[in-house]
């Protein structure tokens, strides 16, 4: 905090705040300033990665809480160049807790952390937190809609991937009728898969155990017309 503090103070006067998703941030006031922080520090794979990775553990949490390691320079004083401390950073849940009895969705997170799992590589996350985690899926389509969820599938093209995608589309109609029937949706167009793609077995047990605080209905039978 400190170290921003004193970054900030010598930046101040190039940022701008904008309400972005529901939050506010710090943008640069000149475009110019977006093009070279650009150039110098998303031109390098290796590096443009690096930093792609970073905002995803930032928009996750994944430091919340915990200390997090890093290097430090050399100097006479420590001969240590490694540690750990926790960073400060704030906790990235899907919602916030209500108030007056209004959910607030973290949209900024629904946004943000499919591309950076994207640009950095981390497709296993992606597959795992993004694609086939019912309590994205539900979460993010009644924050914002249906055909942002869809958009997603499109950075990890796979079969399975395909596979949900076709299914969500044609139950597109009940989903947005009544999100609470998604679970039963995609159990029931999917469940001829349950024992070939994993990754379809564990959305599919997750709509079966989450999904049951929204419909009690569960499919033990595949519906007639499936994906595929």
């Amino acid at each position: 905090p400190m170290s921003w503090i004193a970054v900030h103070n010598e930046i101040k006067d190039f940022l701008i705040e904008k309400d972005c998703e529901g939050v506010t941030v710090m943008y640069w006031n000149h475009r110019l300033f977006t093009e070279a922080a650009k150039k110098r520090y998303l031109a390098e794979g290796t590096q443009r990665k690096d930093i792609h990775a970073l905002i995803a553990d930032y928009q996750l949490g994944t430091w919340h809480g915990v200390s997090k390691p890093f290097k430090r320079p050399p100097s006479g004083n420590n001969n240590e160049n490694t540690g750990s401390a926790d960073r400060l950073v704030p906790d990235q849940p899907l919602t916030f807790e209500s108030r007056n009895g209004k959910d607030y969705f973290n949209k900024r997170k629904y946004e943000q952390v499919p591309m950076h799992l994207k640009l950095s590589d981390r497709l296993s996350e992606l597959n795992e937190i993004v694609l086939f985690s019912y309590e994205w899926l539900y979460n993010k389509t009644k924050a914002l809609s249906l055909e942002h969820v869809l958009s997603d599938f499109l950075l990890n093209p796979g079969v399975e991937a395909t596979l949900v995608e076709r299914a969500l589309r044609d139950a597109q109609a009940f989903i947005e009728n009544d999100i609470n029937t998604m679970a039963a949706e995609i159990t029931g167009r999917l469940l001829s898969y349950y024992t070939t793609h994993n990754n379809i077995r564990n959305l599919i047990d997750d709509c079966d155990s989450m999904g049951l605080k929204h419909c009690a209905f569960v499919p033990n039978f595949p519906y007639q017309q499936v994906p595929g």
